[in-house]
Formats: structure tokens, sequence, C-alpha cells
């Protein structure tokens, strides 16, 4: 990997960087200044490249700068028919999963989730540490799709040891994405001491299959 600032190029982006012709970033005279601006003359030549092919990574995707990611409607449907959720604790309302939801302007943080079987997709950012210390203190049942992230210090905290980890198999397509997405999932219950039928145990083991 070759990285320069929030782009990271792909090898064969590196050898097109070393292939490119100089005399596109420098002419004859080669002064200082023409010296020292041809390793950025480089990088934007084949940035350009890069955003008019199929090649192009989108930075946010690597970043908070892209934290909210709707849940797939059949993932949720599958999961929805164990836990027969009563409430979306982390919605908007063009992709809220149940009749009850939190947006932002409720802010389920604040809310009580005690005698709920809640549903959680939260954004993908530095919040999310909120949230699953949040889902990990309630007393009800808290269900969450979290991306598969288990270096960071809210895995440790407030999911490992806390929650039932389900690692979902391949990658999610989020929302009305093409594509899947640049990350695995990770599907936590925290029973939070609540009694689990048979049934749900069984089902929920179908899904880890």
């Amino acid at each position: 990997m070759f990285i320069i600032k929030s782009f990271i190029f792909p090898k064969n982006v590196y050898d097109f960087l070393k292939s490119l012709d100089h005399s596109t970033c420098m002419s004859k005279n080669h002064s200082t200044q023409e010296a020292r601006s041809r390793a950025t003359c480089q990088v934007s030549q084949a940035t350009n490249n890069i955003n008019k092919g199929s090649t192009m990574i989108n930075p946010g995707m690597y970043s908070s700068a892209t934290p909210e990611w709707e849940t797939p409607q059949d993932f949720f449907d599958s999961v929805n028919a164990i836990f027969n959720f009563n409430v979306d604790v982390c919605a908007t309302e063009l992709n809220a999963k149940c009749a009850n939801y939190y947006t932002k302007i409720q802010d389920g943080l604040a809310q009580n989730w005690d005698d709920s079987v809640a549903w959680m997709n939260p954004p993908y950012g530095r919040s999310i540490s909120h949230w699953v210390k949040k889902a990990s203190e309630s007393k009800g049942i808290v269900v969450g799709l979290l991306p598969s992230r288990t270096d960071t210090a809210w895995y440790h905290n407030f999911v490992k040891d806390k929650a039932e980890i389900i690692f979902v198999r391949g990658r999610l397509k989020f929302g009305d994405g093409k594509n899947s997405a640049p990350f695995g999932s990770i599907l936590a219950i925290w029973w939070n001491g609540n009694e689990v039928s048979l049934s749900q145990a069984l089902a929920v083991q179908e899904i880890a299959a």
C-alpha cells in the first residue's frame, strides 16, 4: 500500500506514479521549485486518473466521515423474526425499522431502554462507544449491528464478555448501496440478565452457523 493523506493507493497506482512522464510535471529547466513540486504534481495526476476510473476508493468509507449505514432490510427481517423488536433506538424517519423509534431529536441515548427489546444500528463513527455502553448497561434486551472492530476500546469494554457475539458471514450491502461494505459486521446481543427462550437460543445459533 502507498498512502498519501486520506487516499489509499494500491500498488499498481504506485507503479503508475513511478512511470509518469516527468515532462508533464517539469519543464526542461529543472529549477529547485519545480523539483520540489514534482511529487505533488505526480500525486495530483495519479489522483485525477483514479477519479476517472473504477479504482477510486472513497476515503469516507474508512473514517467517521460516513458514520451512518442503513440496515439491509432482509437482514433485519431475519433477526426481527427471532426477537420481535419493539423499538429502533437509533434511527431516522427514512430508515427506521420499527414502528417505535428514536431519531436524533428524541436522542435514543437519553431514553430508557429497560423494558424494551431494542434494535440498534448506531452511527459507526466515534460516538459508537456511547451506544454500546448504553446497550451494555440497559436492563432490556438490545441487539446491535456493529462493524467488526475487535481491536477497539469500545469492543473490549462494552461488547466482549458482555454480549453474545455473532460474526456475520461475508460483508453486508447497506442501504441502497450496490457494493458490499469495506468492513465485516458483527451482531451483538446484550441479554442483560433477561430470560432466553429455547426457540430464541436455537434461532440465534442458526444465524451463527
